[in-house]
C-alpha cells in the first residue's frame, strides 16, 4: 500500500473510530452534566489526533448542532433491535453524510476563495499599466462585481457606495454607460438579460483541469 493511501486508510479508520467514540459516551452518559459536550471533544480529538486538519476535524460537531433533532432520533434509534444490520449503521451513515456535505462546503469556498485572488490579480496586471483616472474607474468598476454575481447597473445607485463616492459622484449616468459598454467590449464583462457578470472565464487557460469547472 502506498503511504497516500495508507493515510487515507488511517484517516478513515480514524473517522470511525471518532463517531464510534462519540455514541459510546453519548449513550453510557457517565456524567450528570456535559456528556455531549465530552463526546465532541473526545470525537475532535481523535480526529486530530489522526491528522484531519482543524477546519474539518470540527465539522462532525458542527453538523450535529445543525441538525440536532436528528442527532438524538439516530441516537435513540440505537436501542432498538434490528435484524441483520449493524446496530450502529444509522448513527455512522448519519455522520458520515454531514462530514461529506461539510468537507463539500469547505471545498467550495476553497476554490470560490481561490478564484477570487486570481481574478483580482490578473485585472490588477492588465491595468496595471494603463495610466489614468479613466482605466482606475474601470477596473474598480469591474471588481465591484463579485464572481458568480449578477447585477443590473441601470443607475448610479445600483453601484456599491464606495465605488460610486471614490468614482461617479461627479460623474453622469451617460460615464457608467460608457464605462460599461467598454468593460463588455473588452471582454471583462457580459451584459446578459438579467444583468452584468464577470467573464471569469477568461482565467481558463491559466487553472488546472480540476478548477476549470468552476468558472
Amino acid at each position: 500500500m502506498s503511504c497516500r493511501a495508507h493515510c487515507f486508510a488511517s484517516i478513515a479508520t480514524a473517522i470511525i473510530q471518532a463517531i464510534v467514540a462519540h455514541v459510546y459516551l453519548a449513550r453510557i452518559h457517565p456524567f450528570g452534566d456535559g456528556n455531549g459536550r465530552t463526546a465532541r471533544l473526545v470525537e475532535l480529538f481523535l480526529l486530530l489526533r489522526a491528522g484531519v486538519p482543524v477546519p474539518a476535524a470540527h465539522l462532525l460537531s458542527n453538523f450535529y448542532n445543525s441538525t440536532r433533532s436528528r442527532y438524538y432520533t439516530e441516537l435513540s434509534e440505537l436501542s432498538r433491535p434490528k435484524q441483520g444490520r449493524y446496530p450502529l449503521d444509522g448513527f455512522l451513515s448519519y455522520a458520515v453524510e454531514g462530514l461529506v456535505d461539510g468537507l463539500e462546503n469547505q471545498l467550495s469556498l476553497v476554490a470560490s476563495f481561490h478564484l477570487r485572488v486570481i481574478w483580482e490579480n490578473h485585472i490588477y496586471s492588465q491595468f496595471r499599466k494603463k495610466k489614468g483616472e479613466h482605466h482606475k474607474r474601470l477596473r474598480d468598476l469591474l471588481l465591484s462585481l463579485h464572481i458568480g454575481e449578477i447585477r443590473r447597473i441601470s443607475s448610479m445607485s445600483d453601484l456599491l457606495p464606495d465605488l460610486y463616492h471614490e468614482h461617479y459622484r461627479n460623474k453622469t449616468l451617460r460615464t457608467l454607460q460608457r464605462d460599461l459598454r467598454t468593460l463588455v467590449s473588452e471582454g471583462y464583462l457580459e451584459n446578459t438579460p438579467s444583468g452584468y457578470r464577470p467573464k471569469t472565464e477568461i482565467l481558463q487557460s491559466m487553472l488546472p483541469k480540476q478548477a476549470q469547472s468552476d468558472l
